[in-house]
Order: C-alpha cells, then structure tokens, then sequence
C-alpha cells in the first residue's frame, strides 16, 4: 500500500531516504491499463524533492504552498509543489485535469471520494487500536465494506460525466477494469455476506446481580407496542417530546466484550469466518486508488487557493508554453502571495503586464523605493514556476519559457557566521549563479551591489549583463543602475510609477518605459531623508 493507515503518512511506496529525497517504488497491480497516474503522464518520477527549492523565500513561494496544503498534512503534498515538470506534454496533462476538476460535479465526486477515504482510515485507525477481540475485526469489516462502496460510487458518478481531461479518462476506464477484478468483486462480496449476516445475528441476554448469561433468542412478545398502546390514552397533543435518541458509538467497555465472547460461542462459523476475512485481507487496498486519494489533492489544494482570490476580481489563466526561447508574456499579473493576503483583507489589488518579443531577454526595472519593482519581479518567477507545475496562474494571459532552472538572488542581512561582509556575500552568490545558469533558465535579480560605491556597483553590474547577454537567458533585474538597458538591445526598460504631480505616493503599477536617470537619484534621497515627502515633515515638526 502507498498509505499506512497506523501512522497516517505515506511510507510502504514512498520511502524517505537520507538525502531528503524521497524514491518512488514501482508500484504493481496486474489490472493495470493505461492509468499510472493522475499527476505524471508517464508514470511518478524515480525521485520526488523532499527539500523547499533554494528560490522560495526569495518569490514567497513557501507563503503559496503553506496556505495550498494547510490542513492536508495527511496526504504530505508540498514534495509535489517542490517538484517541477521539464516538459511540455506533461504540463498540458496536468492543465487539463485541472480544467475538469473546475467542474462543480466532476469536483464534488472527487471530493466526497476523499472525505470517504478519510473516514475508511479513521476506521482502520480504531481497528488497530481495539483492545478487544471481535470488535477490532468488525471495525475492520466495516473499512473494507466502507471502501469497496466509495470506489463503486466513485466509478458510477465518473461514468454519468463527460471526461475530457486524459488523466480522468484513464483513471475512470482503470476503476472500470478494476471493479470487475476478480480481487475487487471476491473481497465485496465476501464483505457483503458477513455483514448481511451478523445484521442477523439475535440473541437473548439474562442478568441476575452482577451475572449476565449469553442464551440463544427465543420468540417473546414485543411489549413496546403494548407499552405504547396502554400509554397512548394519556398523550396530550402538542405536549413538549422529553424522549432521547439512544447514543450510538463503536466503543466498548469491558462488560460488553465479553458479551461479544458469548454471542461468538453461539455463532462460532460466522465469527470465525470474521476473523478469518480479517486475517486474510489487510492489504485489501489498490495502490492505484491510493495514489489517486494522494494525488488529486494536488489539484484541490491549488484550485481552493485560487478560487478564494478570484472571489475578489482577481483573474486567473492556464498559460502557454513554450519550449523555446520566443515571446514571454503575461496580462493583468499579479503577485500570487500578496493578493491572497490582501483578499483575506479584503484589500485592492494592482496589476501589471510585461512582453518579452524577438531578442529581448532582459527586464531592468526601475523607480522609487516601496514603488511595487521587488513584486514585480517576484511574480515574474512565480508565473514560470506555477506553469511548469500545470497550476492556474494569475493573469488574463500568460505565456512562458519551459525552464531547466530558477536562480534569485534578492537582498540578505550579513551573516557574521559566514565571516563575509555584504559586499563579499553578494559576490560570492551571484557568482554561482552566473557560473550555473544556462540559456534555459530564469533568473531573478534584486537590488544586487546596494551596499557598495556607484562606481563599484556599475562596473560589477557591466560585467553580469556582459554575461547575460552571453547566456541568452530570460531575466528581471531590479536596479537603481536604470543605465544597464542601454548596454544591449536585449534588454528593456520598466519602471515602478508614481501619481502624477505627487512623487510621494505611489500607484504599484510598473510600466514599460525608457529610463529617466532618476531612479538612484530617489535612493540616495530617500537614504538622507532628503525627498520632498521628508523634507515636508521634517519642516513641520
């Protein structure tokens, strides 16, 4: 099995291996078709990232994948998100499931899948836990009757949809073949028989003090219709009802275990075949199932987070890929963290559009501190990395490169552990990025260099674009240096705007636009509290 019900987290096919990753064992059912899986096209990767990839913090996509999986550490889904796709095929596959599962009928089968399979393993869980002989094994009766229920109701909803998505399709033509196993319809109905069996099960108990004998049923009268007639004289219409449902639970005590015992003594071929059918069927499970219960909420988790921002106006596309180095775009984009933190607040939300055409690989933005430039750039790496996950991604309109990798390098406090100033450290990360990166990869740079002379700065910043240009590859690079686009036709200009007429408040809208020398003359005012916004303060206080 891929879960393991006694510890709740998901071990016999994903083992956890020293390095923090975690390797997928073949999983093996000879019903197998065409399904593999509902996330992989081709079948789970050989190894799933059990470790947060480095670029996380710097885009707050560790802020996304919290919120994504919050509540759901039963199904241990963030190695999901930490795993990128590498192709185009494969994300289309999870676009598409996607789309279906937007489908309020086609979710809320799935759904009502998952709540079912979460009560089979509670079930399980009480089973193993029973101290007492008999229950523990009707308890486990009760799961597997549970389970073969759910995936015959799962199958019988799928049918009555019209499927499109590829991955649906094949999962629902698999539950076909699966169903009618052999292994499927023995286990149902030997379950069935057992139950329909004890459900018939009557006996006679006789107490006398603190004795409490165990006798098969005899025919008696049923004195609660002669109870209710002789009373019914006395009911008054419209009388308050002081009477109480008897409480149902599946705990026992002590006393009624023994109960149990003797009723068991009276039947001893129907409790033996109970525990038999315990004994022989605890992997009762298919691991194919199981995947899918995990799987698929992968795609309720992102769908939830963004159904709650789009409730706010907030727009949301399945982007274009593309595999080779061509237009990059995207329309009424917006930082995905931050809008559902303003959507909790019920607060408005800026958004912004770029376009990469022809040659041009590299964004310089620019523009007044607090101006939006570090979300700006920040979205444009979340859009890369949520398409190459088949995810929704914000926007009217998007369309990205298919990726090898993400580099940021975004401003740190110096570390004194690391025995390196800021300048140092700087340096020495954007070294091996440069040194890493290919022409297929992102890279995301941010106010790199701050804390060094202009000169210093410029003539640094000179040679990594020298090394961009090189590269070929696509970059956003937030700067105070706006001169830098100057330095090739592949680079272009943005810059982080404010109201006109009032330099001091700021719209959060980056536009493209040729660079006004401005932008370090801003910083360096805004560092001696010099603007005009300071100045005024300063002048009233």
């Amino acid at each position: 099995m891929i879960y393991e019900y006694a510890t709740g987290t998901f071990v016999h096919s994903w083992h956890r291996e020293k390095s923090g990753v975690v390797k997928q064992q073949p999983l093996s059912n000879k019903y197998f078709m065409s399904f593999q899986s509902i996330l992989y096209k081709n079948g789970p990767p050989d190894r799933v990232s059990e470790n947060m990839p480095a670029f996380f913090t710097d885009l707050h996509l560790d802020q996304v994948v919290d919120k994504m999986t919050e509540g759901k550490d039963e199904y241990h889904l963030k190695p999901f998100f930490y795993t990128g796709l590498q192709d185009a095929d494969s994300i289309l596959y999870r676009q598409q499931v996607m789309k279906e599962l937007e489908s309020p009928d086609i979710r809320l089968c799935v759904e009502t899948f998952a709540r079912a399979m979460q009560q089979i393993r509670k079930m399980l869980q009480h089973s193993r836990n029973c101290p007492y002989p008999y229950q523990r094994e009707r308890l486990f009766l009760d799961a597997v009757a549970r389970y073969c229920n759910s995936i015959g109701l799962l199958h019988q909803q799928l049918q009555a949809l019209p499927l499109k998505s590829d991955g649906l399709y094949a999962f629902r033509q698999y539950l076909s073949d699966y169903i009618a196993s052999e292994i499927f319809t023995t286990i149902n109905r030997k379950s069935e028989k057992i139950l329909n069996e004890l459900g018939a099960v009557t006996y006679d108990l006789h107490t006398e003090g603190l004795t409490v004998r165990v006798l098969p049923c005899q025919p008696q009268p049923d004195y609660s219709e002669v109870t209710e007639q002789l009373y019914s004289r006395f009911r008054v219409p419209g009388a308050k009802d002081y009477t109480k449902p008897f409480p149902f639970t599946t705990d026992m005590n002590h006393v009624e275990a023994e109960i149990l015992k003797g009723v068991a003594t009276l039947f001893p071929e129907l409790f033996q075949s109970l525990c038999d059918f315990f004994t022989s069927n605890q992997n009762f499970t298919d691991d194919f199932v199981l995947a899918f219960d995990r799987e698929i909420q992968f795609y309720i988790a992102c769908l939830h987070y963004c159904e709650k921002i789009k409730a706010h106006g907030a727009p949301f596309c399945y982007p274009e890929i593309t595999a080779t180095a061509g237009k990059v775009y995207a329309h009424e984009t917006f930082d995905i963290a931050l809008a559902y933190k303003l959507a909790e607040q019920n607060q408005p939300l800026v958004r912004n559009d770029f376009m990469l055409s022809g040659e041009e690989r590299v964004i310089i933005v620019s523009g007044p501190n607090q101006g939006g430039k570090t979300t700006f750039a920040r979205t444009f790496g979340q859009l890369h990395y949520l398409a190459c996950l088949g995810c929704p991604v914000p926007g009217n309109a998007v369309q990205v490169v298919l990726f090898d990798a993400i580099y940021t390098h975004f401003e740190r406090e110096e570390d004194i552990a690391t025995h390196r100033s800021k300048f140092e450290e700087d340096l020495v990360r954007i070294h091996a990025i440069m040194q890493a990166a290919s022409g297929q990869s992102v890279i995301i740079l941010n106010e790199i260099f701050s804390s060094t002379t202009l000169q210093d700065a410029l003539f640094l910043c000179r040679k990594i674009m020298q090394h961009l240009i090189r590269l070929n590859a696509y970059c956003i690079w937030v700067t105070f240096i706006d001169e830098l686009v100057t330095l090739s036709d592949t680079a272009v200009s943005m810059e982080s705007t404010v109201v006109p007429g009032n330099p001091a408040a700021r719209t959060f809208k980056v536009i493209r636009k040729a660079p006004d020398g401005m932008a370090y003359a801003l910083s360096i005012a805004e560092k001696y509290r010099v603007t005009y916004k300071q100045l005024k303060e300063r002048i009233h206080s």
